[in-house]
C-alpha cells in the first residue's frame, strides 16, 4: 500500500467524518417544514453555528493522523496501519455524537470526566441502560460504524487520486466563519447554547483538568469556624431530656402546626419513594394523585418546606434517618459506609419505649439497605421477603403489601407506643431525579 492511499483514507474519513458530525447536529436541530430562501439560510446559520467546532474537531484530527504518518518515515504498513486506526477512531466518534445528542436531550449538556466519576460503576446505571437499550438501538449502533468505514473505503477507490486537495480548505474556512458569526449572533444567550461544543473535547478537556489538578471552581467566602458544628453528629451531644410528646411538640411546631400530645402518640413515617412534590395533589401539586393521603394530612405533618440536593434513595435514607448530609455523587452511602457514625430516628424512640420497624415492598439487599438499618434502633425489618406478596417487577412488589405489612406490625402490640417508618417502591420517570417527600402522622 502506499502513501498516497494511506492519506488518501486519511484525507477522506476525515471528510466523513465532519459530515457525519454535521448530521447529527442537524438531527438535534431538525428540519423546517417548509424551507423558504429565508427560511432556509436562517437555519444554514444556525446549523453551522452548532457544529463549527465539531468541523473544526474532524480538522484538527486529520492534521494529526497526517503528522503521524509523516513521522513514520515507512511509506508501507506502518502507514496503512495509522490510516486504518484513524478510520476506526473516527466512526467510534461519530458512535459517540449520536449517543452525547441524545444524553444532551435529556440532561442539557455534554457527558464529562466528573460526571462519571460521581456515577462511580455502570451498575448504578444498569436499569437505565437496560430499559433504553433495545434491539434497534443495538443495530444502529453497530451499523453506523460499519456503514461509515464502508463509506470511507468506498469514497477511497472510486474518487481519482487528485495531486492537490487544497480545495478542502475553502468549505472548511467558509464553514468556521459562518458557524463562529452564527454563534455570536443568535446563540451565546440561548439556554440550548452548549450544544455548539464538541462532546469528544468537553470529555477529553474535563479529563485532562482533573489529572492535571487545575482547580475551576474556588470559594472565596469567609465564615466563622463556629458554623461547622451544624455538621456534627447528633450522637456526640447530650442526649435531649425532653419526653416524647415534648419531642412531637417540637416538631409540630417546626412545620407550624399545633400538635396536643398529652400521651406519648404513636408515629408513622411514610417516605413516598421518588415521588416529585410539583406533581403530588399532597403538596400542592396540579393534579389530585394522591386523595387518601391528603385526608391523612389532616392528622399529620407533611414537609413541605424541604431540599433535595441529588435525587438518589439510598442517601435519601441517610438523610431523613440520621438527619446528615449525603455525599454529592451516585454512590450509595449504605453500601459504603453501613456503619455510619450517627443516631437515628427509631433509635430515639426506641430508647424512649417505643416498639420500631422499617417496612418496604422492595428488597433490603438492594445497596446494602439491610445491613445499614440493622441497629439503628430498628425493631424489626421487613421488605418483599416477609410480606408475601407476587413481584410485580426487579424493584419489589405491590405498596399495599406494605401498608398491610405496616397495620400487622402495629396490631400486635396495641398497647404499647409505636413508630413505624414506610419506604414505598418506584413511581417516578426515568429520567426525572426527584427528592423523597416524607409524610409524618400521629395515631392515638
Amino acid at each position: 500500500m502506499t502513501p498516497s492511499t494511506s492519506t488518501r483514507r486519511v484525507f477522506w474519513a476525515a471528510v466523513w467524518l465532519a459530515i457525519t458530525l454535521i448530521a447529527i447536529k442537524a438531527y438535534y436541530l431538525g428540519i423546517p417544514a417548509a424551507l423558504a430562501l429565508t427560511d432556509f439560510g436562517n437555519y444554514l446559520r444556525s446549523l453551522a453555528a452548532i457544529s463549527y467546532v465539531d468541523v473544526a474537531f474532524a480538522a484538527v484530527s486529520w492534521a494529526a493522523a497526517r503528522a503521524m504518518i509523516a513521522l513514520a518515515g515507512n511509506p508501507g504498513k506502518p502507514a496503512s496501519a495509522i490510516s486504518i486506526a484513524f478510520v476506526a477512531f473516527a466512526a467510534f466518534a461519530a458512535v459517540y455524537a449520536i449517543a452525547s445528542v441524545i444524553f444532551f436531550g435529556i440532561f442539557g449538556g455534554f457527558l464529562t470526566y466528573p460526571l462519571l466519576a460521581l456515577v462511580g460503576n455502570l451498575r448504578m446505571l444498569s436499569s437505565s441502560v437496560a430499559a433504553t437499550v433495545t434491539s434497534r438501538v443495538i443495530l444502529a449502533l453497530v451499523a453506523v460504524p460499519v456503514a461509515y468505514a464502508v463509506l470511507v473505503e468506498t469514497t477511497v477507490r472510486v474518487v481519482r487520486p487528485r495531486k492537490r486537495r487544497g480545495f478542502a480548505v475553502v468549505p472548511l474556512g467558509v464553514w468556521l466563519i459562518l458557524g463562529g458569526y452564527g454563534f455570536s449572533a443568535a446563540w451565546t444567550t440561548r439556554q440550548d447554547r452548549q450544544i455548539a461544543e464538541n462532546p469528544q473535547w468537553v470529555l477529553i478537556s474535563s479529563w485532562w483538568q482533573v489529572v492535571s489538578g487545575d482547580v475551576t471552581v474556588g470559594l472565596t467566602d469567609q465564615f466563622p469556624a463556629a458554623d461547622l458544628a451544624d455538621f456534627d453528629p447528633i450522637g456526640q451531644r447530650p442526649a435531649s431530656p425532653a419526653s416524647p410528646g415534648e419531642i412531637i411538640r417540637r416538631v409540630g411546631a417546626r412545620f407550624g402546626r399545633k400538635v396536643d400530645a398529652p400521651r406519648p402518640p404513636n408515629v408513622i413515617l411514610v417516605v413516598l419513594e421518588s415521588v416529585a412534590a410539583r406533581w403530588a395533589g399532597l403538596n400542592g401539586g396540579p393534579y389530585d394523585s394522591t386523595p387518601v393521603l391528603e385526608a391523612e394530612s389532616a392528622h399529620a405533618l407533611v414537609a413541605d418546606n424541604f431540599y433535595a440536593h441529588i435525587g438518589r434513595s439510598s442517601n435519601s435514607l441517610v438523610a431523613i434517618l440520621l438527619s446528615a448530609y449525603p455525599k454529592l455523587d451516585f454512590r450509595d452511602v449504605t453500601e459504603e459506609y453501613p456503619h455510619l457514625t450517627g443516631t437515628s430516628l427509631a433509635s430515639v424512640f426506641r430508647d424512649r419505649g417505643y416498639r420500631t420497624a422499617f417496612v418496604t415492598p422492595s428488597d433490603l439487599a438492594w445497596a446494602e439497605w439491610g445491613p445499614f438499618l440493622k441497629g439503628r434502633g430498628f425493631g424489626e425489618l421487613r421488605d418483599l421477603h416477609q410480606l408475601g406478596c407476587p413481584l410485580i417487577s426487579s424493584w419489589g412488589v405491590e405498596d399495599r403489601c406494605m401498608v398491610d405489612g405496616m397495620i400487622d406490625f402495629i396490631t400486635q402490640a396495641p398497647g404499647r407506643p409505636f413508630f413505624v417508618m414506610g419506604w414505598t417502591t418506584q413511581t417516578h420517570h426515568p429520567y426525572e431525579p426527584t427528592p423523597d417527600v416524607p409524610l409524618l402522622t400521629f395515631q392515638r
